[in-house]
């Protein structure tokens, strides 16, 4: 019986043991990781985007007589073969076989002449050949009307910078004896009138956008970099100057044509192939436009086309399967980045035309892209977001591109290729669709800070400690029920007969029940 009272009494006493144990176990984790009890203030990390600003503001068409004017000091005046160098446009036309004696020849008051063709087939001819990092340097910005009809002779051979739009284009053919000699079956001449003040000139070029051919141009803004050669108005207060240039630069209405990008570049890119030669003026020229660009002018141009679309992002699936019909699409891209590393610009004409010195490539997996890479190509980074590839790098990143088109890349023999395929005579490749863009945006990872560590190691302690009293009482209470149950089977019990035999031998012979009852 006392051993079953001290059991009954013991049971209060564990409750308030463990109360205490409780209360003290949660004050310590309260007072190791204040900000579960609301004490830590720090903002918790949001998921913001690093976008920086603009490197440089965009403009409506190149200006190239202004690039060169910064990195002329950067640029070494070229040699001829005989080590000369070379000081001006009369003398790159002279090294080409177009001396003073073909420029005597032209005539001021009148249109091209027969007997001019040949200096313009020349050129043009030749045009092709001519270093476009000289010519944008030796380039003049301005038009002098006045100069040029007044003294016309001087500026023969000048380079300038035309920009305005076309009214007409003309399509020209030369004497069969020409065509042969200078392999030119057709060129082209466009009239057009130059900004600010509609000033008419014409101009002579070998190459148009293949737009063109199907539909006349009309009103197109354009640009072109142009030989001066004579004026065909007889009206010396209203000259017309005739010039004449290897291509003629289109900048339709658009995102990339008012960042000062060529359209009509894109008509020489071949898909499935690695940047070819021809179209290394289109790659960079596009990648200029990019980085011209401000980076949330071209989001938001994507966003809104997701939005008129109706969807959650732009699908890839098009970008690999039918690359041709997507030339210059402007796509929205979130996903994954395995790969981000920068790219040197060795090319010293790409240093001092563009400014260009190096870019960052971007291996991007989306969703939906099936485990296949696409290739993003970008002029900078987020202020703080690192380089790698590998296994353990990976950055969440979202791109606002231009697709460019299908790259082939070379790529290992895979482990399942049989040994007579695995040798150096052949070649693996696979295709990634190529897109240059802006600076992307940036996702980066919550960091995680000491206090955030000792937040979980004092929680983990809490528990642990949690578990362990509750583990100890579950087994006191266990072993409770257990001696209650042993002590009542082995107890005899009490009946009426041994209650008052007990009763009668306690009971004394003087003992007598008392006489009167208790009164109030």
């Amino acid at each position: 019986m006392r051993t079953a009272i001290g059991k009954s009494f013991l049971w209060p006493l564990r409750w308030e043991w463990t109360r205490r144990v409780v209360c003290t176990v949660g004050c310590l984790a309260i007072g190791v990781c204040p900000g579960w009890a609301g004490q830590d203030r720090s903002e918790p990390p949001q998921d913001q985007p690093a976008v920086s600003k603009p490197d440089q503001a965009p403009q409506r068409i190149p200006d190239f007589s202004a690039q060169a004017s910064e990195t002329g000091a950067k640029t070494q005046p070229k040699e001829n073969s005989s080590g000369q160098v070379i000081q001006g446009p009369r003398e790159l036309l002279a090294l080409f076989g177009m001396d003073e004696s073909h420029f005597r020849r032209l005539s001021d008051g009148c249109p091209l002449q027969p007997g001019e063709e040949e200096l313009l087939l020349k050129l043009l001819f030749r045009s092709v050949e001519f270093p476009l990092e000289l010519l944008e340097r030796w380039a003049h910005r301005q038009v002098p009307m006045d100069q040029l009809a007044s003294r016309a002779a001087e500026n023969r051979g000048q380079v300038y910078w035309l920009a305005g739009r076309v009214q007409k284009m003309t399509v020209c053919q030369p004497v069969p004896e020409a065509a042969e000699r200078f392999m030119i079956d057709k060129y082209y001449l466009c009239d057009l009138l130059l900004e600010p003040d509609s000033q008419p000139a014409v101009v002579y070029v070998r190459t148009i956008p293949k737009a063109w051919l199907g539909k006349a141009p009309e009103n197109e803004r354009v640009g072109v970099l142009a030989f001066f050669l004579k004026t065909s108005s007889p009206d010396p207060h209203k000259p017309i100057p005739v010039f004449a240039g290897h291509r003629i630069a289109w900048y339709p209405e658009g995102l990339l044509g008012d960042l000062g990008m060529d359209i009509g570049l894109l008509d020489v890119v071949v898909d499935r192939q690695p940047i070819l030669p021809e179209e290394r003026e289109t790659f960079y020229q596009l990648l200029a436009a990019m980085r011209r660009a401000q980076p949330e002018q071209v989001f938001q141009a994507a966003r809104q086309q997701v939005h008129r679309q109706a969807a959650a992002a732009d699908s890839v699936v098009p970008l690999f399967k039918e690359p041709a019909g997507q030339r210059a699409r402007l796509v929205l891209l979130r996903g994954a980045a395995r790969k981000v590393v920068r790219v040197e610009v060795p090319d010293a004409d790409i240093r001092s035309r563009f400014g260009i010195d190096h870019y960052y490539e971007i291996s991007l997996f989306t969703p939906d892209s099936e485990g296949h890479p696409l290739i993003i190509c970008v002029p900078s980074l987020p202020p703080g977001m690192p380089t790698g590839e590998g296994i353990q790098y990976v950055e969440e990143v979202e791109v606002a591109a231009f697709f460019l088109k299908s790259w082939s890349y070379r790529v290992p023999p895979p482990p399942e290729a049989p040994p007579e395929k695995r040798t150096d005579m052949i070649v693996w490749k696979r295709h990634a669709p190529l897109l240059i863009g802006p600076r992307p945006i940036w996702y980066p990872r919550p960091q995680t800070s000491p206090h955030t560590v000792a937040a979980v190691v004092a929680g983990l302690l809490f528990v642990g400690a949690g578990l362990g009293l509750w583990w100890a009482l579950w087994r006191a209470h266990r072993s409770d029920q257990e001696f209650r149950r042993r002590f009542l089977v082995n107890r005899p019990q009490p009946t009426p007969d041994s209650f008052l035999a007990e009763s009668s031998e306690r009971s004394g012979p003087g003992d007598s029940p008392p006489s009167e009852t208790p009164s109030a």
